[in-house]
Parts: C-alpha cells; sequence; structure tokens
C-alpha cells in the first residue's frame, strides 16, 4: 500500500487504522468495510466557519396530470417526502404551466382548453392533482409552496386582462383559503419551442414578466417572484444583462434548469473529473459563484439563483445506460455541489414518471411506489438543509474526491459526506474541536452495487478519538457520517 503523511497526526490515526484493520481482515469480520486503503485525505476543520446552506434544496416537482390519486393514496410516497426532509415542492410542473388554468383543469397537461380549435374531452378527476388537493399535499408535508403562473395562454390567445385576472383570482383563492403562498414562478421555459405560443425572446418574456408581476405585488407585496432562463451564464450574459435591464425591479429569484450531460451522460465522464462539469466546462460551484458576481454587476445582488427542475441529462448509448445506482451517485454529487456552492433553491425532476427510461433517475418508482435507492443518500443531505458548511484545511488531498461538511442549524450534528470517485480505497482523516464534544451515531457508505439497484451499507469501523476521526472510504462509494452532541 502507498501511505503518504503529511503530518505526525495523519500518521498516527492511519497507524490505527491500520492495526484495526488487519485484526479485522484475520477475524474475517466487517465484511462490509474496506480493510485498506491506498491514498490517505487528511484535513483540519475550520471550526468557526459557516457558510448558510439554504432550507430550500431538498425540493420536487409535481407534474399535476402524472399524479394519479391512485399513486398517492396509500401514503407511500407522502412518507418518503417527509423521510428526506423535503422542504419545497413545485406545482404544476414544467411545461404544463403555459397551458394549465387553475380553476378549470382538464388532465392533458399540454393542451390549452382556451386554444378554440381544442375539442378535447377533460380527464376524471381522480386522474390529476387539482390545486386543492396540492394544498392538501403542502399541509401534510408541511413544506413551502411553490406555484406556477400561466402567462403564455393569454399572450397567445390575445386575452391578456384575463390571463392576468386567472392569476390574481388564484392569489385570491389562496387567501380566502388561508394558504399562504410567498413564491411564484412565471411559467416555464419560454425559450423552448414547446413552450405554450412557441418560443419567446428575452425581451417579450421579460415584458411579460413586468405586465404580471405589477399586478401581482399590488395584491400581495410580499411574495417573491420566480423567473426562467436558459442555464449556462457565461454564454448568455448578455440575455441576463437584458433582462434584468427590462424587469430587474419585479425578478426575486432566477431559474435555470441543470440536467447533466443531456444527450449522453454515462459514468466515464462523470468519472473523469471532479467537482463534475456542465458542459460549459465549469463545475457548478463555480457556475453559481459567476452567477453572484454577475447579477452584482448588473446592480441586482440581491437575486437569488434556483433550478426548479435538475436531474441526470436523458439520452446516451444504450450499451451505456446509466442504473439506479449509478444515478444516486451522480444525483448525489450534483446536490453536494449546490450545497457546496450556497444555491438557494432546488426542485429535483422528476418525482416520479411512468416512461422507462426516466424511472432509473426519478424519486419514487411509480410501478410500485418505492423510493428510488438516491433517497438513501437524499435523507442525509436533506438534513443539512437551514444549517452551514464548515470549511477544511486540507492537508493531504487526493484527487477524485469531493468533501462535504456540514454542521446543523442548532449546532448539534455534524455530518460527513465524502466522494471517492477513484477505483481504489482511500483513508480519510479529519480534525476538529467539533469532535470533542459529539460523538459518531450513524456511519454508512453507498455504492452503485453489482446489482446496479444500489446499495448502502452501515461503516462500523470509523475511528473517533479527541479531535480526530477516521474511516475508509471505499472505492467509487459516498461515505456520510453523522457526529452529535
Amino acid at each position: 500500500m502507498k501511505y503518504i503523511f503529511s503530518s505526525y497526526r495523519a500518521f498516527v490515526m492511519a497507524l490505527i487504522l491500520l492495526v484495526i484493520f488487519s485484526g479485522c481482515a484475520k477475524n474475517g469480520d466487517n465484511e462490509n468495510n474496506s480493510q485498506t486503503y491506498d491514498a490517505v485525505y487528511s484535513v483540519v476543520l475550520k471550526d468557526d466557519s459557516r457558510l448558510p446552506v439554504s432550507g430550500h434544496l431538498m425540493g420536487f416537482n409535481l407534474v399535476y396530470p402524472q399524479e394519479k390519486q391512485s399513486i398517492w393514496q396509500d401514503g407511500k410516497v407522502t412518507e418518503h417526502l417527509k423521510n428526506v426532509n423535503t422542504s419545497i415542492i413545485r406545482w404544476p410542473g414544467g411545461t404544463v404551466t403555459s397551458y394549465y388554468h387553475w380553476d378549470s383543469l382538464t388532465g392533458r397537461g399540454w393542451e390549452d382548453s382556451w386554444n378554440p380549435e381544442n375539442s378535447s374531452v377533460p380527464e376524471d378527476g381522480s386522474e390529476f392533482m387539482d390545486f386543492d388537493e396540492y394544498m392538501e399535499l403542502v399541509r401534510t408535508t408541511g413544506v413551502t409552496p411553490l406555484v406556477g403562473i400561466n402567462v403564455s395562454s393569454g399572450r397567445r390567445w390575445n386575452r391578456s386582462e384575463e390571463g392576468i385576472n386567472e392569476a390574481l383570482s388564484l392569489m385570491q383563492y389562496s387567501k380566502g383559503h388561508n394558504f399562504d403562498i410567498q413564491y411564484w414562478y412565471l411559467d416555464n421555459e419560454p425559450y423552448m419551442h414547446d413552450s405554450n405560443g412557441g418560443d419567446k425572446t428575452i425581451e417579450e418574456y421579460a415584458e411579460l414578466i413586468n405586465m404580471y408581476a405589477t399586478e401581482m405585488r399590488e395584491f400581495d407585496p410580499g411574495i417573491k417572484i420566480v423567473v426562467n432562463w436558459r442555464q449556462a451564464f457565461n454564454d448568455r450574459r448578455l440575455d441576463y444583462q437584458k433582462l434584468l435591464e427590462i424587469a430587474g425591479d419585479n425578478i426575486d429569484v432566477i431559474d435555470v434548469h441543470w440536467y447533466w450531460s443531456w444527450g449522453d451522460p454515462n459514468m466515464d465522464k462523470w468519472l473523469s473529473s471532479t467537482p463534475m462539469k456542465l458542459h460549459t466546462g465549469v463545475s457548478y460551484i463555480d457556475e453559481i459563484a459567476y452567477f453572484r458576481d454577475m447579477v452584482s454587476d448588473f446592480g441586482y445582488p440581491d437575486i437569488k439563483l434556483a433550478s426548479l427542475e435538475w436531474n441526470v441529462g436523458l439520452g446516451g448509448d444504450d450499451e451505456f445506460k446509466l442504473t439506479s445506482g449509478q444515478m444516486a451517485m451522480i444525483q448525489s454529487e450534483m446536490m453536494m455541489q449546490y450545497i457546496l456552492g450556497g444555491l438557494d433553491m432546488a426542485t429535483f425532476w422528476p418525482l416520479h414518471w411512468p416512461s422507462e427510461n426516466i424511472i432509473t433517475r426519478s424519486f419514487v418508482d411509480p410501478l410500485n411506489g418505492q423510493a428510488q435507492p438516491n433517497s438513501h443518500i437524499f435523507q442525509v443531505l436533506g438534513q443539512l438543509q437551514d444549517g452551514a458548511v464548515i470549511e477544511e484545511d486540507i492537508t493531504e488531498g487526493v484527487p477524485n474526491t469531493l468533501n462535504l461538511i456540514a454542521i446543523d442549524a442548532n449546532e448539534d450534528a455534524v455530518s460527513i459526506c465524502f466522494l471517492n470517485k477513484n477505483d481504489y480505497n482511500v483513508g480519510v482523516n479529519l480534525t476538529s474541536k467539533l469532535f470533542n464534544e459529539r460523538v459518531l451515531v450513524d456511519s454508512y457508505t453507498f455504492t452503485p452495487g453489482d446489482s446496479g439497484n444500489g446499495e448502502m451499507k452501515a461503516l462500523t469501523l470509523p475511528i473517533q478519538e479527541g479531535e480526530n476521526a477516521s474511516f475508509v472510504a471505499p472505492k467509487l462509494s459516498i461515505t456520510m457520517l453523522t457526529f452529535k452532541k
């Protein structure tokens, strides 16, 4: 084995690990744990540093025409949402937002009932989730509501005043039913060809923002307006400059949709860079930082950043099709980067979807109501919301790894999430005074698994001694430890 020590402390901890693992090998116990390692990752935590983590990162999308009552009636999906500490739920979904009319839902999400040529018969109410059912789910789960406004139908059919009145009537209905909605998103992907009425220019969308937001704020000055435009900020800096010049005063949150490696997602590409990158060659952490600088440059430093649709992209060669366990690994790194980068809001897409090629990348399998493997890791990452990232000084680094250390809002639990994308095991040494007053309560490792469904196993051999904690991260794994007072 190769051991490289940057300090006496790392040397001592590595010796302890070696002795224990050697003993385990002789006894044949702890078969779930890696007993040797080929590199050492050592860090000293900056105990007093606190980089806030948003409370709205573990969110999900509902797509109203896909939400049959039969999917929700046994309560399984609701419990899955609670288990990962879901904080925000988006309704009525993505593209369907530019077609739907909240008080006359048809269940035909991509058809507009305002279209004079539309003769479709509405679906039975049991086939979709209406606004009242959405309100009930929000109250049951205790999440923050995030509701879409259709700004496309009024524009397409020359019924703009009716479109605005439709939005105001939804706000009035919500208020009358004691349903407090702070976040409202204006349509979805207006730049796409399948947006109702076709794609819109940045100027056209900005004018629609002003038209609707002005009336909505007059009704309720405390609301937050969320708008959506294309990702890759450096490539579209001019678009964002125009957007803020025209409508900046009416924008609170900008939403971009991040589907990693659309058209060609595969493990080799994911393993080739750490942290993983957008198609532009920058990490999500750097992209978030670029956004902060960009909106500040344009005079709107307080505008927040969201990704209201995010996931691994569709497509790719069937020979390299990703399993649900591999999806979970990639999705988890995306969320780790969101936390490390300081993203303000995120809603995963989809919660579930009936198409076979989408099931493995969803959160729930609609065929059996079971949560997908990503739920194991999301349970840990979801608990970090409203907490703070603790920065670290790396004294001995290892390539192809990503480390996330966070403390919860009550300053009680310290969580470690260590991603090892190497084909060898890594010994990890952590030093912090925070360990003096806390004990290890949970330790797990997740790997894609031979079956492809992912494997979550207890890691029974981490060491905690005074200010030091050590463990071995198996090859191609995410290891998660929690220390509590």
